[in-house]
């Protein structure tokens, strides 16, 4: 999980999940270097569902720029069903995080989300210190 750097190199965007939890992110996979077929791992951490690519991955990149978020791993992250979702390409990390829709909110000001997430992720890492 990304914790403090540069947020130069987190890129932000919004989207709706479909009916079968699917959504488009072109932008930000063509960022991340992800092209249709590329292999994706998907695991939940904390409140968020995190992408990374994978040799081995269990998914791929869709032929329009879209991933899917499995229905337990949305469960699991809390992502309600109303399918609104923030997104953060780690560009450092070659990561994609997928945030539930109360997010959503945070996304009209971009300079307090930059602000925002990083400060989430590092009290993330200080509740798994022991």
């Amino acid at each position: 999980m990304p914790i403090g750097g540069d947020a130069a190199y987190v890129l932000l965007d919004t989207a709706r999940l479909d009916a079968s939890g699917r959504f488009s992110a072109r932008r930000l996979l063509r960022s991340l270097g992800w092209p249709p077929g590329h292999r994706v791992d998907a695991v939940v951490v904390g409140d968020a569902v995190v992408f990374a690519g994978s040799p081995t991955g269990q998914q791929a990149v869709g032929s329009r720029g879209e991933l899917a978020v499995p229905a337990a791993t949305r469960a699991l992250a809390g992502i309600d069903n109303d399918g609104h979702v923030v997104l953060a390409a780690v560009l450092d990390h070659d990561v994609l995080l997928v945030h539930a829709g109360a997010m959503v909110l945070l996304v009209h000001a971009r300079a307090m989300v930059t602000q925002l997430l990083p400060e989430h992720y590092a009290d993330l890492a200080d509740e798994r210190e022991p």
